[in-house]
């Protein structure tokens, strides 16, 4: 290992070390509305109501892409979780924090607003355990374009947001064309994902180990 690599990883870890309360605090709030997404989903899939109608879906055509409607959030979680895990530690926890603000708000969105998915909906799998969060009518407002958004406000003045951008426009493309959400679970999210950017940067003023720098 030459000498430039272990002063990465030794500033690596010694970020790690400066920010491991907040690491915490916020892997806790992730794991908590993790667990509270489980049960709202199984909520809405149980006593969801009747798909009703939406003026754009109605005339785009369902395609078979129910795999990269899969494999595209996992694209998405992982960079928006480990681009600031490996190269800005010190955002990590707020990242992860805004997110899990992000979850839990849709987790209530989610359990107020009883709708069926959209008629055709394209049918997905989710491999093994992640299955147990896979739900057909968690429908508002759309976490596949809320997520990447995030990466997009956040990471102002950085590289990366533009790939959350293209993302973004991405999953937009993705989840209408896959009838997997309807049209206002999707304009929606970008109002309210950045209504919780605003809203999370006020509570982490308050929470040790989470203060937002301005």
């Amino acid at each position: 290992m030459d000498k430039d690599t272990k002063r990465t990883l030794y500033t690596w870890k010694s970020e790690i070390r400066s920010n491991l309360k907040g690491i915490v605090v916020a892997a806790l709030c992730f794991l908590l509305v993790g667990i509270m997404n489980h049960f709202s989903g199984k909520f809405v899939d149980r006593d969801g109501g009747v798909a009703v109608r939406d003026l754009i879906l109605d005339n785009l055509p369902a395609l078979p892409i129910g795999e990269f409607f899969v494999t595209s959030i996992f694209l998405v979680m992982g960079l928006i979780i480990l681009y600031p895990l490996i190269f800005k530690v010190n955002d990590f926890p707020k990242v992860l924090f805004q997110l899990s603000l992000i979850i839990f708000v849709r987790n209530i969105f989610v359990v107020l607003t009883h709708l069926k998915a959209p008629d055709g909906a394209v049918p997905v799998e989710f491999p093994g355990p992640i299955s147990q969060w896979n739900f057909d009518n968690d429908l508002f407002f759309s976490g596949h374009v809320a997520f990447p958004f995030l990466g997009f406000i956040y990471f102002k003045g950085d590289g990366v947001r533009w790939i959350f951008l293209i993302l973004t426009v991405m999953m937009v493309v993705t989840v209408l064309f896959a009838h997997r959400h309807y049209s206002i679970d999707v304009f929606s999210a970008f109002f309210i994902t950045y209504g919780c950017y605003i809203l999370g940067q006020k509570i982490m003023k308050l929470i040790p180990g989470l203060k937002q720098e301005e």
